[in-house]
């Protein structure tokens, strides 16, 4: 059975309910309300036409209310005539409200929300149609950096990308609307210097990458970051002072190979210097004061 408009099931509710009054008053005040309603009728039932807004529908994607021609869901009639005077129609509610007489509430729950969905979702979203999935204005990630200008710079000026912002992938490790980890994160990353690992506390980055490369004392395989056949990503991390990723790399992008910066943030007023010089088979890094480091994958270096 087709379903009707909802203005229109109103329209033949009122019908029958003056029809059903005894007299022919009641009919002459339905004949002279019919025109007006009409018009508003008219307006909402076919507003997706040729005539009328003719670009909506036409996306590859299109939001249910207007594929159903179900405007009246967001929009509401302010007693202008449409379409000849200006604000016939006004929206139902204001921002993210309106949003949520359909949709659940991302916020809720949730330690941490994107300051964007807390004031309108078409900051983001196109309420009617998009080229893109989930009626974004833009693919996720130039979206993202539209905003995030920093960022943007940081991958511009970098050396070295981390692979999925060289793609634009930020949801590969951030949540849109609200998440318990900030800043927006998928799960939990380190912020501070020092922590001992242990899974929970590297989740993030253990979505991606092989575990093993922190748990393995010894290994020919699982990292590049080795003297020989000793795992010097395990030393790092497996102490009482264990050294998070950001003492390194950098999470966005970096100035020199692997997402490694020329100094690091993590200690606060001294942005500590890093010289790291790849060889072929290894590398040589001098951190801050400290002496001269070096490693080899084939030939084990020996500390000077």
């Amino acid at each position: 059975m087709k379903k009707h408009h909802p203005i229109i099931t109103r329209l033949e509710h009122i019908r029958q309910f003056l029809y059903s009054l005894s007299g022919g008053i009641s009919l002459l005040v339905f004949s002279l309300l019919l025109p007006l309603m009409m018009i508003n009728t008219a307006a909402a039932d076919g507003c997706v036409t040729a005539d009328c807004h003719a670009s909506l529908g036409k996306a590859e994607f299109v939001h249910e209310p207007v594929k159903a021609s179900e405007c009246d869901a967001c929009h509401v009639e302010t007693g202008k005539n449409h379409p000849d005077e200006p604000g016939a129609f006004e929206l139902a509610e204001k921002g993210i409200a309106l949003c949520l007489q359909c949709h659940d509430n991302p916020l809720e729950g949730k330690e941490h929300s994107h300051p964007p969905v807390e004031e309108d979702c078409i900051k983001c979203h196109n309420p009617h149609q998009s080229s893109q999935l989930k009626f974004l204005h833009t693919s996720p990630g130039k979206l993202c950096l539209s905003c995030h200008e920093k960022i943007q710079n940081i991958i511009t000026e970098s050396r070295a990308q981390l692979f999925f912002f060289f793609f634009c992938e930020c949801l590969s490790c951030h949540v849109p609307h609200a998440s318990d980890y900030s800043p927006m994160l998928n799960t939990f990353y380190p912020r501070n210097m020092y922590l001992q690992f242990a899974v929970n506390n590297f989740a993030l980055c253990l979505e991606c990458h092989d575990k093993e490369a922190f748990t393995l004392e010894k290994t020919t395989e699982v990292t590049q970051f080795r003297n020989g056949d000793r795992n010097l990503h395990y030393v790092h991390v497996n102490r009482a002072k264990g050294r998070t990723c950001i003492n390194c790399h950098g999470v966005h992008g970096a100035d020199l190979e692997k997402l490694i910066h020329s100094s690091s943030p993590a200690f606060g007023v001294w942005n500590i210097p890093i010289d790291f010089q790849k060889t072929k088979t290894g590398a040589t890094c001098v951190i801050g004061c400290h002496k001269e480091k070096s490693y080899d994958r084939h030939q084990a270096a020996v500390d000077k």
